[in-house]
C-alpha cells in the first residue's frame, strides 16, 4: 500500500485487516463458536473521522476465501444457527 501512495498508518491498518480476515477464515473453517464476525478497517483521521479502505484487487483472494469459509461454516457448523457478518469502513468490489 505504500507503493500506491498510502501512509504508513494506512498500510499498517491494511495489514491488521488482512490478519483479521485470516483469523476469521480459520475460525469459520474450524467451526469456532461465534455469533457475529466483524471485518473492519480500523483507521481514523486526525479529526477522529473513520477512514474507509479503498477496494484493492490484492484483497480479492481474501474476500474469496472468506466467502468460501462462510459457505463451509453454513454447511458443516451452523446446526440451525445464524451468523451475523459485519463489514465496516471497507469499499467492497462491485
Amino acid at each position: 500500500w505504500l507503493e500506491q501512495g498510502h501512509s504508513e498508518e494506512y498500510a499498517d491498518a491494511m495489514e491488521n485487516l488482512l490478519n483479521s480476515m485470516k483469523q476469521t477464515i480459520a475460525t469459520l473453517r474450524l467451526g469456532g463458536d461465534c455469533e457475529t464476525i466483524a471485518i473492519d478497517f480500523d483507521l481514523r483521521s486526525e479529526d477522529e473521522n473513520w477512514i474507509r479502505a479503498d477496494h484493492d484487487e490484492l484483497l480479492m483472494p481474501y474476500w474469496k476465501e472468506l466467502a468460501s469459509a462462510l459457505n463451509h461454516w453454513s454447511d458443516y457448523h451452523a446446526n440451525g444457527k445464524y451468523l451475523g457478518v459485519l463489514i465496516c469502513f471497507i469499499e467492497l468490489p462491485k
